[in-house]
């Protein structure tokens, strides 16, 4: 089972944390006997009291149905963000790391709320100090912070690009591979929804066939 949390539903003011939700979800899982991946998604879903600490980035976020939502994203190579959402992830991993089989790695996919946005949005990331490095950076950071939490569990990390760009996505892949290790490390795509050029192709199956761990999510329900 996947069990999605948002930072803003843990941590509504700094410091007090709600765990309510977390404890009953995993509390069924553990009843009926079935595997937990779970995702705490930042970026977006960060609270409201982060952003405005932080630098953020506010655009349009296209939809699956053709609209859009309005979204208020924050700096994540930022030092304050960085310290908040990893102090939040070290609460989680002492008290439910020993009930979940998998985690999300949530430092540069639009899956764990860190789109950067259409490509209109470049310039006001540039302003606030965004480059590849330090969101290469930034994932390398997440990756560490999740293998130093999260000893026995997989580790998993969306597929997903910035700007249409997947290196950052790759780099970040080989890394965490070269750190820990291809048996702890999974590779997960959005399937109908992924980008299908040759090279996101490749490098997705190749993971696979290379005796990595990949996995489809076909459809969003």
């Amino acid at each position: 089972s996947v069990l999605r949390v948002p930072w803003a539903d843990l941590e509504p003011k700094k410091g007090e944390y709600n765990f309510s939700y977390l404890e009953a979800d995993l509390a069924r899982a553990k009843k009926y006997g079935k595997s937990v991946r779970l995702t705490i998604s930042g970026g977006y879903n960060a609270p409201d009291w982060l952003k405005a600490a932080v630098p953020t980035v506010t655009y349009v976020k296209p939809t699956q149905h053709g609209d859009g939502v309005r979204v208020t994203v924050p700096a994540l190579w930022n030092t304050t963000y960085k310290d908040a959402y990893g102090a939040l992830m070290r609460k989680v991993a002492e008290r439910f790391g020993a009930d979940v089989d998998a985690v999300s790695v949530c430092g540069f996919d639009q899956a764990c709320g860190f789109s950067l946005g259409p490509d209109d949005a470049k310039p006001l990331w540039k302003k606030i100090g965004y480059s590849k490095a330090t969101h290469l950076n930034t994932a390398k950071w997440a990756t560490d912070l999740y293998a130093k939490l999260f000893k026995n569990q997989l580790l998993l990390f969306y597929y997903s690009d910035t700007f249409g760009d997947f290196t950052t996505a790759q780099d970040t892949v080989n890394y965490a591979v070269a750190q820990y290790g291809k048996p702890r490390i999974g590779l997960l795509n959005e399937g109908l929804n992924v980008k299908r050029d040759e090279v996101v192709k490749g490098f997705f199956y190749d993971y696979g066939a290379s005796g990595g761990m990949i996995g489809y999510q076909t459809l969003w329900n």
